[in-house]
């Protein structure tokens, strides 16, 4: 494994004092992992550590994406910022405004004369963290992909198609009127929320667009049916 495949979303430049002669360089990695993923980040780290006596990654959780951003912002006021620091795609861009805070990635891989090809990712993924030139400012390092669940047995009583789940976020609505009105209130009802959709009411809202909601939808998911 090499240094680069340690990268995280942003990389953030970090002004610190030389080493002792011999001892490796610590290398700050602020994170907002947690749980298994966590465990999994950490082991990452070790792993690199363990291939190489020059360098020692030390991963830090700080918390939730916010938080760890809260937690850089402070810390590069008090000059005293990681050297990689993992924030949410939306976060890249916060980054980039704060002139002088960051190391943009193709920059980095340029000065350093490392081969790094953005195309290796997957247009969906690369978009969040390029420029208008299509230069990738931050390293992609984990992306979470919604899965949504569907109970077919409720899918059966309330009329619908169980083996055919919705596509669309108007299907998503549909599928969710109608199990609303298949089941009284007493039933147990799961909050549905995306990111995509409060985007897309927000977007609708400011143009003065009506949008019917699919935030928060009567969704009947209380497990799914074993086939």
């Amino acid at each position: 494994m090499s240094a680069r495949g340690v990268a995280s979303a942003a990389v953030l430049l970090l002004l610190s004092s030389p080493d002792p002669a011999g001892a490796a360089v610590e290398i700050p990695w602020w994170h907002a992992m947690q749980g298994e993923v966590a465990r999994l980040l950490e082991k990452l780290s070790a792993d690199f550590n363990d291939s190489q006596p020059d360098y020692k990654i030390v991963p830090s959780s700080k918390g939730l994406y916010n938080e760890t951003l809260a937690s850089a912002i402070m810390a590069m006021r008090n000059r005293q910022q990681p050297t990689i620091l993992q924030v949410s795609e939306v976060a890249t861009a916060t980054m980039m405004a704060a002139k002088g805070a960051i190391y943009p990635v193709f920059e980095l891989m340029h000065d350093q004369g490392e081969a790094f090809d953005p195309n290796a990712y997957i247009p969906a993924v690369t978009g969040y963290y390029t420029d208008m030139s299509g230069n990738m400012l931050s390293f992609p390092f984990n992306v979470s992909t919604p899965i949504l669940y569907y109970n077919k047995g409720q899918f059966r009583k309330a009329g619908l198609d169980a083996g055919r789940p919705p596509q669309t976020w108007p299907g998503i609505e549909q599928a969710g009127r109608a199990l609303d009105q298949a089941h009284s209130q007493a039933s147990q009802c799961s909050g549905f929320s995306s990111e995509q959709a409060t985007a897309a009411e927000g977007v609708a809202s400011m143009a003065g667009a009506a949008l019917p909601s699919t935030v928060a939808l009567a969704m009947r998911v209380a497990g799914r049916e074993r086939r």
